[in-house]
């Protein structure tokens, strides 16, 4: 039996208010709030996912195929 490699890529997706004086501190507050896991992301915030297939020729790397 040979082996495959098939790449998974789940994509969460939530939007959040914040307070803040203009909208680049709003990012700033934001980003700042994930980084210390004020949101964590999970189920009920997935929008969607993508496969992708790598294509080989031999030990040679072709390309990839998304969505397959």
């Amino acid at each position: 039996m040979k082996e495959f490699e098939v790449e998974i890529t789940e994509t969460l997706q939530r939007t959040v208010v914040i307070r803040a004086g203009s909208r680049a501190e709003a990012e700033v507050l934001a980003e700042e709030m994930w980084n210390s896991e004020e949101f964590v992301l999970g189920a009920e915030d997935f929008v969607g996912a993508e496969k992708e297939r790598m294509r080989w020729s031999g030990d040679k790397f072709l390309h990839r195929v998304r969505n397959f």
